[in-house]
């Protein structure tokens, strides 16, 4: 393989990866209404993707979804749980195949995009930013250092792609950016070990993601990012991330 075809993708991926980090730096940073918008239209763009991966013929009418995914955000806690038990429902109805993996997709999306907003709430956007810092310095780390030193695969039934090396590279970095919040915040020693955590986590949200693309027979959620793949694609550990850290909130109470 020459060089150029193994960086082919590095271009739109960077591109891409700038023009969502800047959205969703502003909207971390400016919270309220832009914040729960930007976790309410990706959320919308997940569950629609989760849909159409388990139609025999992707059609319009995975589209369903979308207003669906829209409300479940935007309404307040506990309409929007019920919204969600019925966006799980549709969309285990418009799933042709595998309906069970699909609802326990779309109902995991769904409550990690609350997640989101709880933490978003509780920690401020200062320590958001590390939550969000941690996850984009995960993968960044994770491709170009797996891309460079290669090496065993970290599971290849799973993930065809991931290696040790960029595994072990991605909690190497994460801890750096909890050493850099520790100088910067007002954090004990202890944010670095939890932001390797998070790290992990959100690999896990990766490699659950990968499960389910592989099972529905797929090789990206959609084509809406370019040179990422789906929504899905990019946010997955996000998502894994989210559910850990609202482990973590119960025990430790985040710097004002």
């Amino acid at each position: 393989m020459s060089a150029a075809t193994h960086w082919h993708d590095l271009g739109p991926r960077v591109i891409t990866g700038l023009v969502l980090i800047a959205i969703g730096v502003t909207t971390i940073w400016v919270g309220g209404l832009a914040f729960r918008c930007f976790v309410a239209v990706s959320l919308a763009a997940m569950v629609w993707e989760i849909v159409a991966m388990f139609m025999q013929a992707p059609s319009r009418k995975a589209l369903v979804v979308v207003p669906l995914g829209v409300i479940v955000v935007m309404l307040p806690m506990l309409p929007g749980l019920c919204a969600l038990m019925l966006l799980v429902c549709v969309g285990a109805i418009l799933a042709d195949n595998n309906r069970r993996l699909a609802s326990v997709s779309i109902g995991f999306v769904g409550l990690a995009a609350f997640g989101l907003l709880g933490l978003r709430s509780d920690a401020g956007s200062f320590w958001f930013l590390w939550l969000a810092a941690v996850i984009v310095v995960t993968d960044i780390a994770g491709y170009f250092v797996g891309r460079t030193f290669g090496g065993p695969l970290f599971w290849p039934r799973i993930s065809p792609k991931k290696t040790w090396s960029g595994t072990a590279g991605g909690w190497i970095f994460a801890g750096v950016v909890g050493v850099v919040f520790m100088a910067v915040g007002n954090a004990g020693p202890g944010i670095v070990l939890i932001s390797v955590l998070v790290s992990m986590a959100s690999q896990a949200g990766d490699l659950a993601e990968s499960a389910v693309k592989r099972r529905a027979g797929v090789k990206d959620a959609s084509a809406l990012l370019p040179g990422h793949g789906g929504v899905l694609d990019r946010f997955d550990g996000f998502m894994g991330a989210a559910f850990f850290m609202l482990l973590v909130d119960l025990a430790i109470r985040f710097p004002p």
